[in-house]
């Protein structure tokens, strides 16, 4: 018996000898131990569902954030990402042929030259098209990511995408559950431009007018006071948004001597204003805003911070807070602008309601609120969110009506996500956060797979619905297990080529492999043994020929099989009980040359699989004895 020990670094390879090995006569050949192992790239996949234009246009889900909801089309859900992938290309259409996947592992890392760039997954689509709904609030991704086995076999190789040459890396990133957070953003609110205050006043010996436009407020009443609130009977306001909305104007006080007060009722869309003149508003009925008075001599303010108790000669009574007592800060007549912005403190259910109200001063040669300072900060009880925040002006002078004005009135208006929050069925879903797929009679049968492979299952009993009361009126979040994904198996593979198509408009997967192989063939290939092989008649037949040069199989593991991540195929074999093929030499056989090939058959196909990589060395021991049953005996 004679035994050889054959190494290589690939799955076919040579191996020499300078002095030749002499095969004994009517010899026979098997395979004794081996030792290798394989690389295997699992790519796993969400597929974009096949919807046509109607179908684009429904519902894709809903999601709730502190009473607040939104739905999302699937056409909206395409627009997001179309923002947000600078990298590839496709058109709606396109993007809904039921051709394009979103990738969940082996997350790729693509350099253009300047930048590394990435393609977004579900939950960075799906927070892009929210930020494009919600007011106040700003959505991210939270999703669970994994760092998994990296099979470094694929690395610094390049693939165009969109006429864009890219160096690929990838990373062992996998998403493992999905998941959303809503961040409390009165910022987005604070930069909706300001609309005129021309309209919606209830007024009280004043007008408006009296200026370049309606949204001035003209004091010009004969009974020494002007009240003016923006509500009027019909139900018409302007209402402060108390998620990031202000109210703005310019006092301009000529009346010699002059007190207005420029702060914020709270009231309701129900409510009717008593329109009776002289007015019955006093001063202590504001409880948050600006006080601004003029002596002849000084032009100052003050902020009001809510009611004190005080004694008058032993009978009790509120005034006004006010901050400084003194006439400490003064203003340029009719230059200065003042602001008073909301938002919301903290939760109302546990905290009774809190609102921050920021008094703001800036000036017209640099308008606007991101140009203003905040000169003072209150929190003011608002118990309920459908309370109305709304401007109110109050005037009171002893000389030269008419003389004195509010002007350039303008107010970021409440949204209507703020007054969902005070609807009577949300009042109470400030810590609640809710995504819902679209209902039943909208969905498609690749509609149901979709869903299904994110994680928001289809079932009768409303599984469907993910759900968090985790959150607070700041922040929220929610991550749900993922569904059962696609994926597609790449056996020793060596280059990015082997697993995405290059020079496509997007990143598009090859066939690969839905089954990992059953067992590997080792293959002597410059050896003339022969054994008896079969096929069956139908489409799928034994087609290559070096299958009759197999010297032994090898199995699979099975615990490798349906794997869903990368994985090393490692194969350690001995035999126990030899199983040898006749080489039928009828001489004795010199061989100096070992020409060895690791290879399988497509498990599903039958058709050979090609492996362009193995891990680390290869290790075969063969072994050839005489065939004492050859053709001489």
């Amino acid at each position: 018996m004679e035994s050889i020990q054959l190494t290589g670094n690939k799955a076919q390879f040579n191996n020499y000898l300078t002095d030749p090995l002499i095969i004994p006569k009517n010899a026979k050949v098997c395979l004794n131990k081996s030792s290798f192992s394989i690389p295997v790239w699992t790519q796993k996949f969400i597929t974009i569902p096949n919807l046509d234009a109607l179908d684009r246009a429904k519902v894709m889900l809903t999601v709730y954030v502190s009473g607040v909801s939104n739905g999302i089309t699937w056409s909206e859900f395409y627009t997001a990402w179309n923002t947000l992938n600078d990298v590839e290309a496709r058109t709606e259409a396109q993007f809904y042929d039921g051709s394009y996947q979103l990738y969940t592992n082996n997350l790729l890392l693509l350099n253009d030259g300047l930048q590394n760039k990435t393609i977004p997954g579900f939950s960075d689509i799906l927070a892009k098209a929210l930020e494009t709904k919600f007011d106040f609030f700003d959505f991210s991704p939270a999703n669970e990511i994994l760092e998994t086995k990296y099979v470094d076999v694929v690395a610094g190789d390049t693939l165009s995408v969109n006429g864009t040459d890219y160096l690929v890396e990838p990373t062992p990133l996998e998403i493992k559950n999905h998941g959303i957070s809503a961040n409390y953003a009165p910022e987005l609110i604070t930069a909706i431009t300001p609309i005129d205050m021309g309209d919606h006043w209830s007024l009280v010996d004043c007008s408006k007018g009296g200026g370049a436009t309606l949204s001035t407020i003209r004091l010009d009443g004969t009974t020494g006071t002007s009240m003016a609130i923006a509500k009027i009977v019909n139900g018409d306001y302007y209402a402060i948004d108390p998620n990031g909305g202000y109210w703005n104007f310019r006092p301009d006080l000529d009346d010699n001597p002059i007190s207005v007060i420029c702060g914020v009722m709270f009231t309701n869309e129900e409510s009717q204003i008593n329109t009776t003149s002289p007015t019955v508003v006093v001063d202590d009925d504001i409880v948050v805003g600006f006080k601004f008075q003029y002596d002849g001599t000084t032009r100052s303010y003050q902020v009001i911070d809510g009611l004190q108790e005080v004694s008058n000669a032993g009978v009790a009574s509120v005034s006004q807070t006010l901050y400084p007592t003194s006439n400490l800060f003064k203003f340029a007549n009719d230059q200065d602008e003042f602001f008073i912005q909301i938002r919301r403190a903290t939760n109302y259910e546990a905290n009774s309601g809190k609102c921050i109200f920021r008094l703001m001063h800036g000036d017209t040669a640099t308008p606007g609120i991101a140009f203003a300072d905040c000169v003072y900060q209150t929190e003011i009880i608002v118990p309920s969110p459908d309370v109305l925040c709304v401007p109110i002006i109050r005037g009171e002078y002893t000389a030269n009506p008419g003389t004195s004005r509010i002007r350039n009135n303008k107010i970021v208006q409440i949204t209507d996500d703020s007054l969902d929050m005070g609807a009577e069925l949300n009042i109470f879903s400030d810590n609640s956060f809710h995504i819902i797929p679209s209902v039943d009679d909208q969905v498609t049968a690749t509609m149901f797979q979709f869903f299904d492979s994110i994680g928001l299952h289809q079932s009768q009993n409303n599984e469907r619905t993910k759900h968090s009361y985790n959150g607070n009126s700041l922040s929220h979040s929610i991550v749900w297990k993922s569904g059962k994904k696609e994926k597609k198996y790449f056996v020793g593979v060596n280059k990015t080529e082997s697993i995405f198509r290059n020079n496509e408009q997007h990143i598009k997967i090859l066939p690969g492999q839905v089954e990992l192989p059953r067992q590997i063939e080792v293959s002597l290939l410059n050896t003339a043994h022969t054994p008896h092989t079969g096929s069956f008649a139908q489409e799928v037949l034994f087609t290559q020929p070096d299958i009759n040069k197999v010297i032994s199989y090898i199995n699979t593991d099975a615990v490798y099989f349906d794997t869903d991540s990368n994985i090393y195929l490692e194969y350690v074999y001995e035999a126990f009980n030899l199983v040898c093929r006749r080489l039928k030499n009828r001489d004795k056989l010199p061989l100096n040359n070992f020409q060895i090939k690791l290879g399988y058959k497509n498990f599903i196909t039958n058709e050979e699989e090609i492996i362009e990589q193995m891990r680390g060395t290869v290790k075969l021991e063969i072994l050839f004895e005489t065939d004492h049953h050859g053709v001489d005996e």
